[in-house]
């Protein structure tokens, strides 16, 4: 019975730890294809830096901010 719990809690743990590592690999391919869309913009647009987030206001894109960013 003991083998069984802590197999269990084990279990629970991994798979705690594996929710985890997804949402951190979820948010560096939000960031990831944030940076390629700016470059896209920058490069193709002839656009500067300082003009993307009017741009995506005006295309109706949403700029992703993580966490440790929005809270400092």
């Amino acid at each position: 019975m003991l083998r069984r719990r802590k197999r269990v809690r084990q279990g629970i743990k991994c798979l705690e730890q594996s929710i985890q590592e997804e949402a951190q690999y979820r948010g560096l391919i939000m960031e990831l294809e944030q940076i390629l869309r700016d470059h896209y913009v920058i490069r193709y647009l002839n656009c500067r830096a300082k003009d993307l987030p009017a741009l995506d206001i005006r295309f109706g894109v949403g700029r992703y901010i993580p966490q440790e960013i929005a809270d400092a």
